[in-house]
């Protein structure tokens, strides 16, 4: 029973996700998620199955924070995939693409972790690797891996950067009215450049009778601030990561017939899209759609990553359209992301596949603002639809499309005036309201939305009737309960008058 234990876990692990893709119930991923935990702790790390299990975990905890968006789980599907690689005998036929996966992981797990120490030991690792492996494809994957590492260190890192910055002119802003250009005029380049005003509006506060010990803490304060201030995001990992990557494309051989050239490219193109929004050169732009283009060029139909490639291009189509404005690459961003629909696979877990709607819907949307074609909302509209029928009632994602449903629903409202599509707005966004914790940082925007549908239906010409006054004060009502919850500034009418 010992020897037997931990593969037959292993197989309930395997049946309960199976079981979990038909029901789209969360007992049935727990189970699966706990079935794969135990066979992996019935097992010695030396054990030769043990890294096999430890993957089919990482898959499970990876489905389920993606289902419910719990930290631990993204955490611990990452510790079990790197564990899985460092117990895999070198010789292992799928150890590169474990690597990959994990790589690409990290990337995918950085909203949620914020965990900088932990890619920096992951690069440390990869060099390691990449120093003992020899030159072939292994090598190639982990130099890209090892690009992919670098590229969301610098995200990181420009990301704490940029928040101590807004932060710290905040700070001077409240303290120094008087100066509240203080970084603005030394172009962000520290306290010291100011230190000066900074000192005469210190004194100036003291004399006006401001509380002395008030003003030790502020002066500590500003100290503390000036000593811990983080450089600005350092260019470096950024740029050897690009070198990394056009090395890969470069040494891959037979580049028509490869399988992995479409997720170098699409790597290449990911990194070349974060440095243009780093530093707004263009044609880092440019060249971030084309190496897009050629990914889902070489990308054969039914591969599961296609549909990804489709959106970032189509993202990256819809960055240079509002830079340049011109119309085709709003419709080339509308058709890759119809194109990364048409190609998606319905037939495993749907996670990925109502993101995918969702970003058709909302490049729709986003089109119509800009055209005010009724063809691209109610399309929009279809889409959102299809989307939150498939969305399981315990997904933590099903407050957010309902709102987007309840949007979509608004606008081709205020297009067309069928009151059909205001009733089913507002049944939509209360339905997310009602659905959503109040923690939901999204809340807010669901009750501003709510409340926009509450004016647009009391201004329909039929409540200005009699007959209708009731429901129109109880439209007014809800909408004053809105307006209290997210402290806009306007007030309800009077309807007393």
């Amino acid at each position: 029973m010992s020897t037997q234990g931990p593969e037959l876990l292993n197989m309930a692990g395997h049946l309960f996700l199976e079981r979990y893709i038909s029901s789209t119930l969360q007992i049935d991923l727990d189970n699966s998620t706990s079935a794969y935990d135990l066979a992996v702790k019935m097992l010695s790390p030396n054990d030769g199955e043990c890294s096999k299990y430890q993957f089919d975990a990482s898959i499970a905890y990876y489905n389920r924070f993606r289902l419910l968006g719990k930290i631990f789980d993204i955490t611990y599907a990452l510790k079990m995939l790197q564990s899985a690689i460092d117990q895999a005998p070198e010789d292992r036929h799928d150890i590169g693409a474990h690597r990959t996966s994990l790589a690409q992981d990290i990337a995918a797990a950085f909203d949620w972790t914020k965990d900088l120490d932990y890619v920096s030991k992951r690069i440390s690792s990869l060099l390691e690797e990449i120093e003992s492996t020899p030159g072939g494809d292994a090598n190639l994957k982990l130099v890209d891996g090892l690009a992919l590492c670098l590229r969301s260190r610098f995200e990181q890192s420009r990301c704490v950067a940029e928040l101590f910055e807004t932060t710290l002119k905040t700070f001077r802003k409240a303290s120094f009215p008087s100066v509240h250009t203080l970084s603005e005029d030394a172009n962000d380049s520290g306290l010291d450049a100011n230190s000066d005003n900074a000192v005469l509006s210190l004194k100036e506060q003291f004399e006006q009778g401001i509380d002395p010990g008030q003003l030790s803490m502020t002066i500590a304060s500003l100290q503390d601030a000036s000593c811990q201030l983080p450089p600005a995001a350092d260019l470096a990992d950024i740029t050897e990561s690009l070198s990394l990557h056009q090395k890969v494309i470069k040494n891959t051989p037979n580049p028509n017939d490869h399988p992995e050239l479409p997720g170098y490219l699409s790597n290449f193109g990911n990194t070349l899209q974060c440095r243009f929004e780093h530093t707004g050169n263009e044609n880092n732009l440019s060249m971030a759609i084309y190496s897009f283009q050629c990914a889902v060029e070489l990308t054969p139909e039914g591969d599961t990553v296609l549909p990804a490639r489709w959106i970032a291009l189509g993202s990256l189509l819809k960055q240079r359209f509002e830079l340049g404005g011109k119309e085709d690459d709003l419709s080339k961003a509308v058709s890759a992301h119809r194109s990364a629909v048409k190609s998606s696979q319905m037939d495993d877990l749907d996670f990925d596949y109502l993101e995918t709607l969702n970003s058709l819907g909302s490049i729709l949307l986003f089109s119509f603002d800009h055209t005010k074609d009724l063809n691209d909302v109610s399309e929009a509209v279809t889409t959102f639809r299809e989307m939150v029928g498939r969305t399981p009632d315990k997904d933590f994602n099903l407050p957010r499309y309902l709102n987007n449903l309840g949007e979509a629903l608004r606008r081709r409202f205020r297009q067309r005036q069928a009151e059909e599509d205001l009733s089913e707005a507002i049944s939509s966004l209360e339905k997310a309201l009602e659905i959503s914790s109040d923690a939901d940082e999204q809340r807010p925007a669901f009750l501003t939305n709510l409340g926009l549908s509450f004016h647009a239906h009391f201004t329909l010409e039929n409540d200005t009737k009699k007959s209708q006054m009731p429901e129109l004060h109880n439209d007014l009502e809800l909408m004053f309960q809105v307006q209290s919850r997210v402290k806009i500034g306007a007030q309800p009418p009077d309807t007393d008058r």
